[in-house]
Parts: C-alpha cells; structure tokens; sequence
C-alpha cells in the first residue's frame, strides 16, 4: 500500500503526460486504498493477466488446480463474485 500523497503525485504526473492507464503490478488486491485515488483522478487501472477482474492467485484454495480446463465453473463463480463485489 502506498502513501495517498504520493499516489496522487504519480496520477498528476501521468496525467501530465497524457497518460490515462497504469498497470499495476502482478499483485495489485482491489482492497488497496491507493486505487481509490487512481479511480478519483479517472485513470484506468488494468490488471496482470495472472490477477483477472482482482482474483488473488496466491489464496487460492489449497488442494484445488489453478486451472480453468479443470474448474471452469469455479472460475465463472469466483470472477462473478468479484465483480459483484
């Protein structure tokens, strides 16, 4: 989690720039206060594609194949679930 001055700094410069979009990194948790402050400048935030629609990967459950093949249907619930959230 980052410090809201800070964050803010890094939007205006983006912004600045003509910029419109950060990426941030592989770990990015929707939760994060520093991604309201994204939002409240109108910059989009977009995902690594290990972390889709905010699924964190590393709490995945224990015993359960991180595999779209095997559990598609866990994955449709899971993924409506947050962005339902």
């Amino acid at each position: 989690m980052f410090d809201p001055t800070y964050v803010d700094r890094v939007c205006e410069t983006i912004l600045r720039l003509g910029g419109n979009l950060i990426i941030v990194e592989s770990f990015g948790l929707v939760d994060e206060s520093s991604f309201l402050s994204v939002e409240k400048r109108g910059i989009t935030l977009a995902q690594h594609h290990v972390t889709p629609v905010g699924l964190n990967v590393y709490a995945w459950p224990a015993g359960v194949p991180y595999s779209y093949r095997l559990n598609p249907r866990l994955f449709h619930f899971t993924w409506r679930a947050l962005i339902e959230y």
